[in-house]
């Protein structure tokens, strides 16, 4: 997954896809190409559109962090329960930093959008059971740092894999 591609700027509905309730999944690989997944609570892009942050429960990525920290290129999946719109965005790296307590109102935020967009597809309250396994804002203790440098549609359908910006 090498990425030689310059840092992209991402658009203002695209930008405003991505920091809303949709499930955000983050993926990498060691060295071996053991692939490691994890699940952020949220995302804030940058005023420029050229950088964004995602916020992350360690306990619960750890394999993924380990990745990130050798270095290893990560692909970010944005995607909206109830409408099954997919973004994907890749970056060769990305930093990590502590999570500030300035992130918790974007977590909430993010929590509440999140289980609202869950809850209208299951027909009922899956509120206090998503949130648990999710995690709380005060939970978060990591915040990802990456310049996306490739960005793809990947709604199913027959748009799926084409980029956006490259």
């Amino acid at each position: 997954m090498a990425l030689l591609h310059q840092p992209i700027t991402i658009n203002a509905d695209h930008a405003q896809f991505i920091q809303s309730g949709v499930s955000i999944i983050l993926a990498s690989a060691n060295a071996q190409r053991v692939s490691s997944v994890g699940r952020a609570l949220g995302c804030s892009l940058s005023a420029s559109g050229d950088s964004l942050e995602l916020f992350l429960i360690a306990t619960k990525v750890i394999p993924l962090l380990d990745d990130l920290r050798a270095g290893q290129p990560v692909a970010v999946t944005f995607t909206r329960p109830s409408t099954h719109r997919t973004l994907q965005i890749k970056a060769p790296h990305a930093k990590l930093l502590p999570a500030r307590m300035d992130d918790r109102p974007v977590i909430a935020r993010y929590l509440q959008d999140f289980t609202a967009d869950v809850d209208a597809i299951m027909g009922g309250s899956q509120s206090a059971l998503l949130r648990v396994a999710l995690g709380l804002p005060e939970e978060v203790n990591v915040r990802l740092v990456l310049q996306p440098t490739a960005l793809y549609e990947q709604t199913p359908g027959p748009l799926a894999g084409q980029a956006l910006v490259a």
